[in-house]
């Protein structure tokens, strides 16, 4: 079996029945193909003759402060708004959002003063010291949403994975679409499934537990580490959520040595 990653897919076409992939390394042909080019996706499945794609590529913008003004998530708990609906603690910084706003290029948007403005005006009425605070800087990423309406807030954050041999391709040519950093080993773990199945393997059914992988890990691994401890005591925290992946890490480098 071969495996070939590019850096310059130009498009995907169909030739005696596989897929042919057209890069600026040349034409290869493959039985699969996985398109995993999240908001960029639309140039190379237009390239294809693919038109029709539910892809909205959608900037979510985050405002951070300098100090640590709650200790645990605040969220309004109300149906999406333009913004301004959470603050979360991250560290020793503050981070209040968020903005959605559907975008044509990726690499050339900018978040408008108004709209920071708006979230910012909406924050203070849930954590009032916000209003008396600078903020340091503002964070903007394009996320593959799955198309739902025209209103970016009501997009689904869920993720599918896009068969496009019904688009008069030869099965086998996916894409990723949706999903987001929590979830981001089970959509490796079904586009792998997916994959499979196209070059005639099968991928045995077992049941992950996603959320506790990492706290699987290191108690079993870091059992009586003070540093492991401590972590597994915050479990569900945000701070959790960005340590434990570096400890694990670090956990199983010290293993290797």
């Amino acid at each position: 079996m071969q495996f070939s990653l590019f850096n310059g897919v130009r498009r995907v076409a169909s030739r005696d029945g596989s897929l042919e992939v057209e890069s600026e390394k040349g034409r290869d042909r493959y039985s699969v193909v996985v398109n995993t080019t999240g908001p960029y996706s639309m140039p190379i499945l237009k390239a294809s003759g693919i038109e029709d794609f539910p892809l909205a590529p959608t900037a979510g913008s985050m405002v951070v402060y300098g100090g640590r003004y709650v200790n645990s998530v605040i969220n309004r708990m109300r149906e999406p708004s333009d913004g301004g609906d959470i603050v979360l603690p991250y560290g020793e910084v503050s981070v209040v959002g968020t903005i959605a706003t559907v975008i044509e290029d990726p690499d050339n948007f900018k978040v408008h003063e108004e709209d920071v403005a708006m979230m910012l005006d909406e924050a203070k009425r849930m954590v009032p010291v916000i209003g008396a605070m600078q903020y340091k800087r503002i964070y903007s990423s394009v996320r593959p949403l799955i198309r739902s309406s025209d209103d970016p807030r009501k997009a689904t954050r869920s993720f599918a994975i896009i068969d496009h041999g019904t688009s008069g391709l030869p099965p086998g040519f996916l894409s990723v679409l949706g999903g987001k950093f929590t979830t981001g080993r089970l959509v490796g773990y079904e586009a792998a499934r997916h994959a499979s199945e196209y070059s005639g393997f099968h991928v045995k059914d077992v049941e992950f537990d996603f959320n506790t992988t990492y706290e699987r890990f290191l108690s079993f691994r870091g059992g009586g580490d003070r540093a492991v401890d401590s972590l597994l005591l915050h479990f569900g925290s945000t701070d959790q959520e960005r340590l434990m992946p570096a400890l694990a890490f670090l956990l199983s480098r010290r293993l290797m040595d």
